[in-house]
């Protein structure tokens, strides 16, 4: 039918985005891409469970099984699921039992046993947002913007050395879009900041893209993301980020709008509504995301602010 006609161009779209996406970006905070390999089949070997081989495709006897003829793209191993299965099972953040009304860091653990608040580990909170951040910083400063930030695109690889047993890697590029227009006279005039306190002092990115197709997570999509043929630039990825920030210490593994019907989620949006953050929620952090979540996308902050904003609140952590 056209409709899957359609479907199917998207998804070669999509496919053919990520490959390219992953042919030109390099970070350690990024899935990296060792090798692809075209026009291959994959074959499961025998008694094998979650492995392939790869096969070149011989013209001369194209019927010999395994897969149909595909692209192969071989990246590096994230082993331990991604920051959604984490949050799903509880597994993280970590809480930490402090007797009631402790003062700790900038805030007071709740006296009552029922506090909305979970007093769960904010170092282990602040590197995982801080990885995301160096990904997004290292996506925007090569002119792209991600379009689908959320937990089940940021995958976890094993680190021994690392608090948390993981650390973050930003993958599934298939939403990438280029920034490829860019307002006149505003040449080398990118700024905004975060305050010390943790709010954004505003800016506005001169780099942007029309969208023809609004795509991504309808949770994690700023409110010009969800508009057909709108403006976007790097700062709807910021959004998403500020929603991931309240995942972290808010969420306890339901979907941000959990109250509503997800086709309602993109007007109400537009109309302002936010996830809210508990009471408890240290101040500092709490500004940050709303920083993050504001209406306007000039008064997000960019990735750079919320690293080094982040990397201030470590300090202060340790």
């Amino acid at each position: 039918t056209e409709s899957e006609q359609l479907r199917a161009r998207r998804n070669m779209l999509r496919n053919a985005t990520e490959l390219a996406v992953m042919r030109m970006v390099s970070h350690v905070c990024i899935v990296q891409a060792f090798a692809v390999y075209d026009n291959v089949i994959m074959e499961r070997p025998p008694d094998a469970v979650d492995s392939f081989v790869l096969r070149r495709l011989d013209p001369k006897n194209p019927d010999t099984g395994g897969s149909p003829i595909c692209t192969a793209i071989v990246q590096e191993l994230c082993d331990c699921g991604s920051l959604a299965d984490v949050l799903s099972d509880h597994s993280f953040p970590n809480v930490i039992c402090r007797p009631a009304g402790v003062v700790c860091d900038d805030y007071m653990v709740e006296k009552s046993a029922t506090s909305s608040f979970l007093d769960v580990d904010m170092k282990g909170v602040y590197l995982t947002l801080l990885e995301i951040a160096l990904a997004l910083k290292h996506l925007h400063s090569r002119r792209l913007v991600h379009r689908d930030v959320k937990p089940a695109n940021i995958l976890l690889k094993t680190s021994p050395g690392d608090p948390r047993g993981w650390t973050c890697k930003l993958a599934d590029f298939g939403f990438a879009l280029v920034l490829d227009q860019q307002d006149k006279g505003t040449e080398g005039k990118d700024e905004s900041s975060i305050s010390p306190s943790g709010g954004s002092t505003g800016g506005r990115s001169s780099w942007y893209t029309l969208q023809a197709q609004a795509s991504g997570t309808v949770t994690h999509m700023a409110p010009e993301a969800v508009v057909k043929n709108g403006r976007i630039d790097a700062s709807v990825d910021i959004y998403a980020l500020g929603i991931i920030a309240w995942e972290l210490v808010c969420g306890r593994g339901q979907r941000p709008f959990y109250h509503l019907d997800p086709g309602a989620i993109p007007a109400a949006v537009v109309a302002g509504m936010r996830p809210m953050f508990t009471a408890g929620v240290p101040a500092p952090y709490r500004k940050m995301a709303q920083a993050c979540l504001a209406q306007e996308p000039h008064h997000r902050p960019r990735a750079a602010d919320v690293v080094s904003f982040i990397k201030s609140q470590l300090a202060v952590l340790s």
